[in-house]
């Protein structure tokens, strides 16, 4: 997962990269170590192709133009990769024209998202979305489970050792079939899903509605009927679970 932020150079001309430490001043860049290069390629596409297609970097300063970030995901193999452009209007000029360039430079873009992000904030993602092109997300496999990830899913960025932290955490758990396992916080769902072909029941809650339909939606995926998914806080939740009796 990677954030570019958008926006102008100290000359004025539009440019793509990530935030200098305690600041909104965007620092251009090509390469990063810690992306993969499909990913920075398809960074510089998009910077290539506002120019064509005279669409305006965000500027803070104003509070004017169109692009203001875009969200990279991808699969643990690249195989896949899901393109958010976080934008101020949901009037996205040019739109099939940018995004079928776009798709023709780079064919493992599967899925392409409108986010759109009209408040005065740092925050990245609003809470608008539009499907431009794609399912709206992609999907990865985890210890032999395959997870659906969108735009604003919570999900380990780490593969190889996301595996080898739950793998540890199970081999703790010892989950057997008498059991009943509480996933708190679960988000889409990874940790319970995973452990459920390993114990009674499985029940996970998230407070985000989003997750606990992809959740739900993953359980389905992987054919797991023992997992049931609550959109509640989880705290409060465990309380009120507890006092009517149930001890996961």
């Amino acid at each position: 997962k990677m954030i570019i932020g958008f926006g102008r150079d100290e000359k004025g001309r539009p440019c793509a990269g990530l935030y200098e430490e305690f600041s909104h001043r965007i620092v251009p860049y090509r390469r990063c170590l810690m992306h993969p290069e499909a990913c920075d390629d398809i960074a510089a596409s998009i910077l290539e192709l506002m120019a064509r297609f005279r669409i305006e970097p965000y500027d803070e300063r104003r509070r004017g133009g169109f692009l203001r970030h875009v969200l990279i995901r991808t699969d643990h193999d690249v195989r896949e990769i899901l393109v958010t452009l976080v934008c101020t209007s949901d009037v996205f000029p040019s739109r099939k024209a940018f995004i079928s360039e776009l798709i023709r430079r780079h064919p493992a873009i599967r899925t392409v998202v409108l986010n759109v992000n009209r408040r005065q904030t740092s925050v990245v993602l609003g809470k608008e979305e539009r499907i431009l092109y794609g399912r709206g997300f992609i999907t990865d496999e985890l210890l032999g489970k395959t997870f659906a990830i969108s735009s604003s899913s919570f999900y380990q960025i780490n593969h190889r050792q996301c595996e080898r932290l739950y793998q540890k955490a199970y081999d703790l758990l010892r989950p057997d079939p008498r059991m009943r396992v509480l996933d708190a916080y679960c988000g889409i769902g990874t940790i319970g899903l995973c452990a459920a072909p390993l114990a009674k029941q499985v029940i996970g809650v998230e407070r985000n509605p989003a997750a606990v339909k992809d959740a739900a939606a993953n359980a389905r995926r992987n054919k797991i009927a023992n997992a049931r998914f609550v959109c509640a806080d989880a705290t409060e939740w465990m309380a009120a679970a507890a006092g009517e009796g149930l001890h996961p």
